[in-house]
């Protein structure tokens, strides 16, 4: 007996011993790997702004302001106070002291200024933007001028499409930002981000490197998540989500939808010039039903233009599904016989071959047939929908300045916006949207909005079918909790892991 106790204590000694040893053998896997479609060439902020690149970016550079978790709310982040004029035209920001990029350089307000002037003078934002003058009022203070007051300015400068802030480097090659991670190496399949140890925040989290990895399709990122070959992928389709889920190989987050999927007409098109002949589609489009199919509760149903969490529903919504009124609005228009309708598809775009399909079924019950014409590129896709022999088109919106729907209703709506794919015009949109920019009061600005979406229901240039719902597969034998900001984009700095 005596014995056996003796060799047991023994045993624990040795344990007690190599257990530190072992545990400093076990190597943590501090690094996330992140599957995409899209890899920029370089990581200049100033050239980049697509949805897939800022997912890039953002780690490494910072903006003056966020967007909180309310999707209203704004907070200083690089700025650390602000004040505005009460005729709108003037902002006062002071930065905070001591914030340095990655290479130890201190952030001043001459090279804020510089990143705000190279963005607003020489990009789209100057459409709408006017910016007048940049005043240096010393080492970490300086004031913006306005050619007009433009209401919702903070969340431009929250956003990241909005102005992130970079350090001019002399060396080509260089990216240089305040945040949290930095660039390691960038390659045609895969671009490496290291944590930043001179971070000015601190209080960063156990991940050390970011590795955005190359995928050739959607159905090749499905299958790395299930097998646990990447951490976290962002962009699936749908039907795709709903087999993961029923395989339980990975834990989600979801956001708020900020986007829009609709079914678009050409309404410059001789056809549907006529309100009638666009409500008599509408009304063909079981739109429940479709996104049910579709989306797998992926997606919340379409009852107005705009996302719900940019501006709430009212009892103004959208006409629905009715066969009988549909046939009738058909035949109002002069159309008694079978109808034949082009519709441009975006072929690369995940699900849209399989909404195509659902349109045609909705639409062969009042004697519309459609046909596809397919497009490879969003560029070629949006240049046919413009174009005088376009139809019918599937598109969508997903705005890149949250906060306040002027910039969403404007994209879409307004006559002279680059992205108004929908060829619409309507003088009073167009005035609303105008008066809204320079309204300082927010109770009479959103009374403009919905003076504007109330408009657009009732012209009805399209079809406005769901709002997606964004979900994050992540590797749940990794990653303990998941941080993701209202632009839908990782907080790596602030990951939980295993």
């Amino acid at each position: 007996m005596h014995s056996i106790l003796y060799k047991f204590s023994i045993l624990f000694m040795l344990l007690a011993i190599l257990l530190p040893f072992t545990s400093k053998c076990i190597k943590t896997d501090t690094t996330i790997r992140y599957s995409m479609i899209n890899l920029p060439k370089d990581l200049d902020p100033s050239n980049n702004y697509s949805q897939d690149i800022i997912q890039i970016l953002s780690p490494i550079y910072e903006t003056l302001f966020i967007l909180d978790n309310d999707y209203k709310s704004i907070r200083p982040n690089l700025a650390r106070k602000y004040d505005v004029s009460p005729d709108g035209f003037k902002y006062t920001i002071s930065l905070y002291p001591n914030i340095t990029f990655s290479n130890g350089e201190s952030l001043t307000s001459n090279i804020v200024a510089e990143c705000l002037k190279k963005r607003l003078f020489k990009s789209e934002l100057s459409h709408f933007i006017q910016l007048d003058t940049i005043q240096i009022n010393d080492y970490s203070s300086f004031t913006i001028k306005l050619k007009k007051p433009f209401a919702p300015f903070l969340y431009f400068l929250a956003s990241p499409y909005g102005v992130l802030i970079n350090e001019p480097s002399k060396l080509k090659g260089e990216f240089i930002g305040t945040g949290p991670f930095v660039p390691e190496s960038i390659k045609e399949n895969k671009i490496i981000l290291k944590k930043n140890k001179r971070y000015w925040k601190g209080n960063q989290g156990p991940v050390q490197y970011v590795n955005f990895i190359l995928s050739n399709s959607y159905t090749e990122m499905d299958s790395a998540i299930e097998k646990s070959d990447t951490d976290i992928v962002y962009t699936i389709a749908g039907y795709l989500l709903d087999r993961l889920k029923w395989l339980n190989e990975a834990n989600y987050y979801t956001q708020k939808s900020t986007s829009t999927i609709f079914l678009g007409f050409n309404n410059k098109s001789g056809l549907f010039r006529k309100r009638e002949m666009r409500r008599a589609i509408l009304r063909a489009i079981n739109i429940p039903k479709f996104v049910y199919n579709i989306n797998r509760g992926n997606a919340i149903v379409a009852k107005r233009p705009v996302p719900p969490i940019l501006l709430p529903f009212t009892s103004h919504v959208q006409e629905e599904f009715n066969l009988t009124t549909s046939k009738e609005l058909l035949s109002d228009s002069g159309i008694d016989t079978t109808l034949f309708l082009n519709y441009y598809v975006p072929r690369h775009a995940g699900t849209r071959e399989t909404i195509f399909k659902s349109i045609q079924y909705f639409l062969i019950k009042v004697n519309i047939e459609i046909k596809a014409t397919y497009f490879h590129t969003w560029v070629e896709h949006d240049s046919a929908c413009k174009s005088k022999n376009s139809q019918l088109f599937q598109n969508g919106w997903q705005d890149d300045f949250i906060g306040d729907p002027w910039h969403f209703l404007y994209s879409m709506f307004y006559s002279k916006s680059s992205n108004n794919v929908l060829n619409y015009e309507n003088p009073d949109v167009d005035r609303w949207l105008d008066q809204a920019i320079t309204e300082l009061d927010d109770t009479k600005r959103y009374k403009l909005y919905e003076k504007v979406v109330n408009q657009i229901i009732e012209d009805t240039p399209a079809v406005f079918l769901y709002h997606v719902i964004p979900h994050f597969a992540y590797n749940h034998h990794k990653i303990k909790k998941m941080i993701v900001n209202p632009y839908n984009i990782v907080q790596y700095h602030k990951l939980e892991l295993y």
